[in-house]
């Protein structure tokens, strides 16, 4: 647990020496701060519920965040216009053009299966195997007042299958408008989100299921093994998880 005494009144953590605070040497657009990944969970929500002026995501290590910034530079979109992409492009539109310019990505092979283990919060402050804390990961201070808006500042965009910039923004905000979802861990080839008010019924975790297949093929092909699997493991689950490796 995070001691509230760490906390300074205006909701800035306080760390002493063996939790360093500063700056990024890659020049990240924001603040951050370092600590250990066992740390990052209480930290982060104790973030959330101070401070309103800034929206804490966990980047991973600091090599990790190296390469999320290089990702963003050379995507050349500044925030405005990626916000303005994202507030043009509507989910529903985007799932049905989705299936007709990429239908394999809708073809399920793997019908049978157990439901999956929905993933523990805040799974990039982890080991990807062993699920040990790292020893250091960062938290970056992502100054934004709606907390759906933080993808148009920070984005995953390492490789080809990852959705473009203001696809990202155009589910962030369907999906916290809908289910409170907050985006909370970001790479250049993850994403994780923590949920507020999930899906409680199956009719409703299967649309977003299906949501979820079109924006991240992967969390069906190589997880769930089917939407029926994915839409039963997204039932009153407080954390999503996307990857495009």
């Amino acid at each position: 647990m995070v001691n509230p005494s760490k906390f300074l009144p205006d909701g800035r953590p306080h760390h002493p020496v063996n939790e360093q605070r500063t700056r990024d040497t890659a020049d990240a657009p924001f603040e951050i701060l370092t600590l250990p990944g066992a740390d990052a969970f209480e930290t982060l929500r104790a973030l959330r519920a101070r401070r309103r002026d800034i929206v804490p995501v966990v980047f991973g290590d600091r090599d990790e965040l190296a390469a999320t910034l290089e990702c963003i530079a050379a995507a050349d979109l500044d925030y405005a216009e990626c916000r303005r992409r994202g507030l043009a492009t509507q989910v529903a539109e985007w799932v049905l053009r989705r299936e007709h310019e990429a239908p394999d990505c809708f073809e399920i092979s793997h019908r049978d299966g157990d439901v999956p283990h929905v993933p523990e919060p805040l799974s990039l402050a982890c080991e990807p195997r062993s699920r040990i804390p790292k020893p250091e990961v960062v938290i970056g201070l992502v100054p934004i007042g709606v907390p759906w808006e933080v993808l148009a500042r920070v984005w995953p965009g390492g490789c080809d299958e990852t959705p473009t910039p203001e696809v990202h923004v155009a589910f962030a905000k369907h999906w916290y408008e809908r289910y409170g979802a907050v985006a909370t861990a970001v790479t250049v080839d993850a994403l994780e989100f923590s949920v507020a008010c999930p899906p409680t019924t199956l009719e409703a975790a299967l649309e977003l299921a299906h949501e979820q297949l079109a924006y991240c093929p992967d969390v069906v092909h190589e997880w769930a093994g089917n939407e029926e699997n994915l839409a039963v493991a997204l039932l009153n689950a407080r954390s999503w998880y996307f990857w495009w490796y």
